[in-house]
């Protein structure tokens, strides 16, 4: 027992409730539970309950134990001054108020079922994956739905807390903001700070200036990534972007970032970072302003086809200027894409219309979701292990937000599916 489940349990009214008394004797009976308090102060406000022909309004504090007024100094607090009643779980000290009066107090230590709390302490204990891995299966899918639903949400709106802090940064400019976040999903988990880096130092309006030419934005973004400084290369290729970018770096002063940032270790070669950029450099070639588009744009397949990008002629048989491959057009791959889509444009797209009142472009970033197909990672496939089903990236972008935010953190008493099995099951 802990004081968050004594509260739940006391909110939802889940003990017994016939022949309610006091701890001296009266008859008790509740009119209302109070509103929840989650900050500083009572437990619950505005309360009401009737003690014997009385009726009391008030605020009502929960303790595991009645000592624990002291031990939390509330004696000394005016804002516990009114309380009306004091839940506990165990009622061993009696207490004065300070107008000398005996408090008011309900112990319910004998009015709890033993199930509810077993099944509890079975949530909390450690499990293979989940806290209610044991009861999972047994929940209504209605409720599963419901909640996943919300959790989608929950996971877009932390996306776009970051995207809120690049905007203030960028004074609120959407398409440098756009740019910044797809070049650091560019790169992925491995390499996201080196891609990021790299798009902060080139300024978008740079690339505006160059759009007709795909060898100067390839030479910029791979000379200020650091790649275009290896004296040993001779591929006319490499001297083309390395004579171009020199041009461009006494220009604009670029800065380049450390080539050792970048990861190669155990990256499949379609992966490389010099292939990134030059996928990365395609697709601003055929947009710099791409965010105005991808606005513009009504429906989800239509923003996929956006994001279509392909590396130059020299990559058709390169992974790297110094590994060579059999002959493959090294297109940006459908799992490269989608995480694209559910990284940024879909968390975008979805601020851009709750900030400027545009709940039709919200629709749109939501059912870009439906339209991809859902991850393919340890996690996922241990939801799948439950036999949940995982149709899209909706699902997938859900369940990963409720293993990372609920889960694992054993929120189950803030849980729809923890409070169902804590009630029914």
């Amino acid at each position: 027992m802990n004081e968050n489940l004594l509260q739940y349990l006391w909110k939802h009214k889940l003990f017994n409730t016939h022949h309610l008394t006091t701890t001296r004797g009266e008859t008790l009976q509740i009119l209302s539970v109070g509103e929840h308090n989650t900050d500083a102060g009572p437990d619950f406000f505005n309360a009401r309950i009737q003690c014997g022909s009385t009726i009391l309004v008030g605020n009502i504090e929960v303790h595991l134990k009645s000592s624990d007024w002291k031990k939390h100094f509330h004696q000394y607090d005016k804002t516990y001054q009114n309380i009306i009643l004091h839940v506990v779980y165990e009622d061993d000290e009696a207490l004065i108020s300070t107008e000398h009066e005996a408090f008011l107090t309900i112990e319910l230590k004998y009015r709890i079922a033993h199930t509810m709390l077993e099944k509890y302490e079975d949530l909390q204990q450690l499990q293979p994956f989940i806290p209610c891995s044991r009861h999972w299966e047994a929940v209504d899918e209605f409720t599963k739905g419901a909640w996943l639903q919300r959790m989608l949400i929950e996971r877009m709106e932390k996306k776009c807390e970051a995207i809120e802090r690049l905007l203030v940064e960028t004074t609120s400019h959407w398409e440098d903001a756009f740019y910044i976040t797809l070049a650091r999903n560019f790169g992925f988990k491995i390499n996201a700070i080196p891609f990021e880096l790299t798009a902060r130092n080139i300024p978008l309006k740079i690339f505006a200036k160059n759009k007709t030419s795909i060898l100067q934005i390839e030479a910029i973004l791979l000379g200020v990534a650091g790649f275009l400084n290896d004296p040993r290369m001779k591929e006319k290729y490499y001297l083309e972007l390395k004579q171009e970018y020199g041009y461009q770096k006494q220009k604009h002063k670029f800065k380049e970032i450390d080539v050792t940032l970048w990861k190669f270790l155990r990256l499949r070669p379609a992966n490389f970072p010099q292939l990134r950029l030059v996928q990365f450099a395609d697709l601003i070639f055929r947009s710099v302003h791409l965010f105005s588009k991808v606005i513009e744009v009504d429906n989800a397949v239509r923003i996929k086809q956006l994001f279509s990008c392909s590396a130059s002629l020299f990559w058709d048989t390169h992974y790297s200027f110094e590994e060579e491959s059999k002959y493959q057009k090294k297109q940006l791959g459908g799992d490269a894409a989608e995480n694209i889509m559910i990284n940024t444009v879909a968390p975008f797209l979805f601020l851009y219309g709750k900030t400027n009142m545009h709940p039709k472009m919200q629709e749109v970033a939501l059912e870009l979701f439906e339209t991809l197909s859902p991850e393919n990672n340890s996690v996922i496939r241990s939801w799948k292990d439950l036999n949940t089903e995982v149709k899209n990236a909706a699902s997938s972008q859900a369940l990963l937000h409720l293993k990372k935010t609920y889960c694992d953190h054993r929120l189950c008493l803030q849980c729809n599916v923890g409070l169902k099995i804590l009630k029914h099951i």
